[in-house]
């Protein structure tokens, strides 16, 4: 019997670049990704898309609530961008 997982945050995907991982406006699960960052800074999330594929998530570098899902084939270039923050209400949704 495989044990539940649970989310450490949720994120709302307000971009993307590839509709086939992600929808605009989907609620998307993220786990916290222990060892890489430092406890002064923001931490780094790893969420699981539909195809399986674990997906590292990078904070914003000027923003505390808006991270960023890069694209692995393509330097520079992004899959997605998520707003993380709490008791926030986004285009009707409350994250």
């Amino acid at each position: 019997m495989r044990a539940k997982k649970t989310a450490d945050q949720k994120a709302l995907v307000i971009t993307t670049t590839d509709v086939s991982l992600f929808t605009k406006g989907e609620e998307i699960d993220l786990k916290l990704l222990f060892g890489m960052f430092e406890p002064h800074e923001k931490p780094w999330f790893v969420h699981e898309d539909k195809q399986g594929n674990m997906r590292v998530v990078v904070p914003d570098k000027n923003s505390d609530i808006f991270f960023a899902i890069p694209d692995p084939l393509h330097d520079g270039e992004l899959l997605a961008v998520l707003l993380i923050a709490d008791a926030v209400t986004y285009k009707g949704k409350e994250i």
